[in-house]
């Protein structure tokens, strides 16, 4: 399991909105709800306009806190 900070509930798929935004040839990085795990996912999507996506295994968002570390929040 690896640790990052900071943000909202994942989705618990890949909004087709944010796909259709992706440009050919960009690459997504988006963490993916299945069940109480989170997926950190990358969505390729190629110059002909298909998508690959690859897993890359669970992930645990924690809270950034302020002053915790020497930095305010």
């Amino acid at each position: 399991t690896s640790w990052v900070t900071g943000r909202a509930r994942a989705p618990p798929s890949i909004p087709a909105a944010l796909v259709e935004q992706l440009k050919s040839g960009g690459i997504m990085v988006i963490p993916i709800t299945k069940g109480e795990e989170e997926i950190m996912t990358t969505l390729v999507k190629a110059e002909d306009g298909t998508t690959t996506i690859k897993e890359h295994g669970v992930f645990r968002f924690v809270p950034m806190l302020g002053n915790k570390a020497g930095q305010s929040s």
